[in-house]
């Protein structure tokens, strides 16, 4: 299971993650290659699971609880009458929405894992999908152009939710400079 990483992408004893680097008992770190789409097609449920937690296409299990937690105290506090409406709001708006920003993310990652195809010194670019003021936030025009390796993108933020004030319905994208 890969080390729990904070928000400046180190370890909690401060050794720099990356989805590629696992770690074991040794001092030297090995790189690991995201397996191919067939590989992952014969994993264990359980195996996906972690793989896509691992590369950041899905959320932490706690993060997901976390989540699950705040909206289910949300909705504890409505009467009985708000109740159904409510929930077909959510069930409507939001399951869109994360579905969406799920799509995105994965579209994103997959793109990334192919640009850095297991070289993590290849230079990278943060190109946004377009620059219109109404379709960028702030933070992603500060950071549209940044050149560097995977782990300096990561250093900053990665698109979506790490850098975006959009969260996962960020527009951005990482693409190797050839």
């Amino acid at each position: 299971m890969p080390p729990k990483q904070n928000a400046r992408s180190a370890d909690e004893r401060g050794r720099l993650f990356a989805p590629g680097i696992e770690r074991g008992a040794g001092v030297v770190p090995r790189q690991v290659r995201l397996p191919s789409a067939g590989s992952m097609a014969e994993l264990e449920a359980w195996e996906l699971v972690e793989l896509l937690q691992r590369y950041g296409v899905l959320a932490s299990f706690d993060k997901m609880r976390s989540d699950i937690m705040a909206k289910s105290a949300k909705l504890a506090n409505l009467s009985g009458r708000l109740w159904e409406p409510e929930l077909d709001r959510i069930a409507t708006a939001e399951a869109k929405g994360e579905l969406l920003g799920l799509a995105r993310r994965t579209q994103e990652n997959y793109t990334t894992a192919l640009a850095v195809d297991g070289d993590e010194t290849k230079l990278l670019i943060r190109l946004p999908e377009d620059y219109d003021p109404a379709r960028i936030c702030e933070n992603c025009a500060d950071l549209a152009g940044t050149i560097g390796t995977i782990e300096e993108q990561a250093a900053v933020g990665l698109p979506g939710s790490a850098s975006c004030l959009g969260g996962d319905y960020c527009r951005c994208t990482l693409v190797e400079i050839e």
